[in-house]
């Protein structure tokens, strides 16, 4: 007995899903055929020129922006490539400074290793007056 009890209920579980699945069937089509109705009182005509503007405005404005990267970047193309030159020219005069002061040491350091002392020549008299000069500075300090 405990068994038909429980065959019934198994039964009776599935008779009250079958129900509650076809009530929801049922809404789930009810919902499908309002969204239908719907749709067919949208003003498609109107959305599709709305659309159609939108589309344009937008190409418009894509256009005039790319016009405008366009030109910033040459702008700053330009800019960097002179830049880039004055750069160049800056490297140049650095290194004809550099050589130039390097050719200036060598030709100093050249002239310098030429040139021969002059050798003084001390007349006779002035040795003598540098003689005299000794004796009486020596004379001084013994008195």
């Amino acid at each position: 007995m405990a068994d038909m009890d429980l065959l019934i209920k198994l039964f009776d579980t599935l008779k009250d899903t079958m129900k509650d699945q076809q009530n929801a069937h049922n809404a789930l089509l009810s919902n499908q055929n309002d969204i239908g109705n719907h749709m067919k009182t949208l003003p498609i005509e109107e959305i599709k020129l709305m659309l159609k503007d939108h589309s344009k405005e937008s190409t418009s404005d894509i256009d005039s922006c790319t016009e405008t990267v366009e030109s910033k970047s040459d702008a700053i193309l330009e800019e960097v490539k002179e830049i880039k030159g004055k750069i160049k020219n800056m490297i140049l005069v650095v290194i004809v400074a550099v050589s130039l002061f390097g050719i200036a040491i060598l030709i100093g350091g050249i002239a310098f290793n030429n040139v021969e002392p002059k050798q003084e020549t001390v007349s006779h008299e002035s040795i003598k007056k540098i003689i005299e000069e000794y004796h009486k500075q020596e004379s001084e300090r013994k008195e």
